[in-house]
């Protein structure tokens, strides 16, 4: 050691010229460990003069080591990388197997959101040498993945190397900069059980309410329920999705839409509420309508309608206008017993008519609301019909988009290769 030592200082370049570069091989192991390797031109002894001795274990502070700083780091001084110390071998070479805990930021795509795939860059150089002083290069293409322990919420993929050179405005030459890329997945079942099907149940539920008699009196506050629970779900997603994330999710847009077809079908009941509770019983539905909905919407749902009538019902609830006769006691007492029968005879005459009359009307009142209420119970199909197909048509390209993920075949190379 003394002998190895002597007249040896820490910042002298260890190449045997100072032209000459010096190649550090770097490599990681995704449990914390960076691997560092280079030569060292002072560190040269005969195993034998030593009695055998191959590698010593040396203080990091008294050799040279390549000053290599991630480029994100979010702390100061060393970048999390502890001062173990180096193994240095009889023909200079220099293992620096070091741990690490690295602090970075990554920049998030959340447009798939909860189907997204991440892949976050770390990227060290030297902050001193470019590119002709020293040179890096990687031991393997794939990171050391064997000892990683999985995630709840991320599934680790792969762990990608690999050296480039890199020129800054700043220099004319270039400086040569080691990656590492992690590429993670995220695990969609936690948000798919929380979120994604409980929305597709409350839209489920929102389409029934179509189907509900008008009469139970519950449509209208199912439809809100849904609409207020969709938007607890948009309150919760809002948390769990990174303010700093770029793009709009996918579970957004799909909750979203959701959103506007409940408030869609919101006001669309409150119509056909208004269509079935008609405020004048006595006014028929129009002849249109009732052609539209008796003869081509009922047969095109398969829903049982009522002949269609071209007489509308008013024409018979008109009835006859009653007139009262003086009873009995407005008669004078000196009238005959004739005209006395024949006075009692024109009374009960003419209130059977009145009688006759009333019956009718309401005769053609039930009529008339039977009326609308069938129009209302065709156009609730319709409606349900219509928002099923467009709920599928518009949550299906949301949900069945192509995410840019990556192919079973490459995961399996991926992690085959360094095993």
């Amino acid at each position: 050691m003394n002998d190895l030592f002597k007249n040896h200082s820490s910042i002298v370049w260890p190449a045997k010229n100072r032209n000459d570069t010096i190649v550090l091989t770097c490599d990681t192991a995704l449990q914390t460990i960076v691997d560092f390797e280079w030569t060292d031109n002072h560190f040269h002894w005969n195993p034998e003069d030593y009695s055998g001795i191959n590698n010593l274990v040396v203080p990091l502070d008294s050799i040279w080591k390549p000053d290599v700083y991630l480029g994100q780091s979010r702390k100061k001084g060393n970048n999390g990388v502890a001062d173990s110390h180096p193994l240095v071998t009889s023909g200079g070479v220099v293992y620096w197997n070091t741990p690490a805990n690295l602090h970075t930021h990554c920049r998030i795509d959340a447009s798939y959101f909860p189907f997204d795939e991440q892949r976050c860059l770390l990227q060290f150089s030297s902050w001193s040498y470019n590119d002709d002083a020293l040179h890096v290069e990687v031991k393997n293409p794939y990171g050391d993945i064997s000892k990683y322990q999985d995630n709840g919420i991320w599934e680790l993929l792969a762990v990608l190397q690999n050296a480039s050179v890199t020129y800054y405005n700043c220099c004319p030459t270039p400086y040569s900069t080691f990656t590492i890329t992690i590429i993670l997945r995220r695990r969609p079942l936690f948000y798919i059980s929380n979120l994604l099907i409980p929305c597709l149940l409350i839209v489920a539920t929102t389409l029934c309410s179509f189907l509900l008699a008008v009469d139970s009196g519950e449509k209208t506050s199912l439809v809100v329920t849904n609409l207020l629970s969709l938007i607890v779900f948009m309150n919760h997603l809002s948390n769990a999705v990174p303010s700093t994330a770029d793009g709009i999710p996918l579970m957004v847009k799909y909750i979203a839409v959701t959103i506007a077809i409940v408030s869609i079908s919101m006001v669309v009941t409150i119509w056909v509420l208004r269509i079935h509770y008609q405020p004048s019983l006595v006014t028929p539905a129009p002849g249109w309508l009732k052609r539209l909905t008796f003869t081509y919407m009922a047969k095109l749902l398969l829903v049982w309608a009522p002949h269609y009538k071209e007489v509308p019902a008013a024409d018979v609830a008109r009835g006859v206008p009653i007139v009262l006769l003086p009873s009995y006691s407005q008669q004078g007492e000196s009238s005959s017993p004739g005209s006395r029968v024949e006075d009692a005879v024109a009374v009960v005459s003419q209130r059977l008519k009145c009688l006759t009359s009333r019956c009718k009307r309401k005769d053609a009142a039930k009529e008339i609301l039977s009326e609308w209420k069938h129009v209302a119970r065709i156009i609730d199909r319709m409606l349900f019909l219509l928002f099923l197909v467009v709920t599928i048509a518009m949550t299906s390209p949301i949900l069945l988009q192509s995410k840019p993920l990556s192919t079973a075949k490459q995961i399996a190379m991926w992690q085959g290769t360094r095993q």
